[in-house]
């Protein structure tokens, strides 16, 4: 919006002509800043409000999206939950790492998820690049260059989790997986025992503070998407899917453009006016002066 009303100041600056018209120009102007502000208001209350509702916003798509998969919705979002409070990190988090790893055709409830969550909570890593790698690595039956280097990347010791569930050094290993003697399965299992490892320092990161203050905002949106389950936030939505409907239509349509257009011509016909009023009366203000001058000696003559 604040780019229409840039560009409606530009058509004015370059449609106002300087004789006689700075101040039309600046009462223009300041017109259309003051309705560029109250729209600017308008679209800040509503993002805020949009914010708010984010959540519930999100609950129905992520609710169809674990359907889609096969899931019952309240199950699979109570698991994911308490995964996220044990652990001290996002739901958010959790969601997201939900649908990648089924995207990849691994089952993320199966222990997949919980183990994968466990190893990045405990060493900081990147969960999503970690199920990334993961989740390819599953996919093409074995690890291999690209994966290694994603789980690198992601924060994870691969090669360290590896060596301690195979007994193997660096080189061995290297060698197995140029050979693609590390499948999924070994990877699958070295990982399990590096998340046993690892269990008792994620237990401690998630007494820390930081932690604690995540799983508050985890509370905080599992509550705003709650709404989605009353009666009255289904017939809101129904509503309001009504009006957006209407209002796209109305948008998409040319009646739109031709009324911005009429709207267009009506301001700038009436600065046009205004503008040959001032110049007819600079003109012709010495003839004007010496008219009127006549009419008022002549009303005293009378007098």
């Amino acid at each position: 919006m604040a780019t229409i009303i840039d560009s409606f100041l530009v058509t004015l600056e370059s449609k106002a002509d300087s004789a006689g018209f700075d101040l039309f120009d600046q009462l223009s102007r300041r017109f259309v800043i003051t309705l560029g502000d109250v729209i600017n208001l308008a679209e800040r209350a509503a993002g805020a409000l949009g914010r708010m509702f984010a959540p519930a916003l999100e609950a129905d798509v992520l609710a169809a999206k674990i359907k889609g998969f096969g899931y019952d919705v309240e199950s699979t979002w109570k698991t994911l939950m308490d995964m996220s409070l044990q652990m001290g990190t996002p739901f958010q988090e959790a969601l997201d790492g939900f649908t990648k790893l089924k995207a990849y055709g691994v089952d993320p409830l199966n222990g997949s998820l919980q183990m994968l969550k466990t190893i990045t909570a405990a060493t900081g890593g990147d969960l999503a690049r970690t199920i990334i790698a993961y989740g390819q690595a599953s996919a093409m039956g074995s690890l291999q260059g690209q994966e290694k280097n994603q789980f690198i990347n992601a924060g994870v010791d691969i090669w360290g989790a590896l060596s301690r569930y195979t007994g193997k050094k660096l080189g061995e290993l290297q060698d197995m997986m140029r050979q693609k003697k590390i499948t999924a399965d070994i990877l699958t299992s070295a990982l399990k025992q590096e998340a046993e490892r690892l269990k008792p320092i994620a237990h401690e990161v998630s007494q820390t503070l930081k932690a604690q203050l995540t799983n508050l905002s985890t509370i905080w949106y599992a509550a705003r998407a709650k709404i989605t389950q009353t009666r009255v936030w289904d017939e809101v939505t129904k509503g309001a899917i009504s009006m957006v409907k209407s209002l796209t239509a109305v948008l998409n349509d040319t009646t739109l453009t031709a009324a911005f257009k009429k709207f267009d011509d009506v301001v700038f016909n009436t600065i046009e006016n205004v503008k040959r009023l001032i110049y007819v009366i600079g003109d012709n203000f010495p003839l004007m002066v010496a008219i009127i001058s006549y009419a008022v000696f002549c009303l005293k003559k009378k007098k």
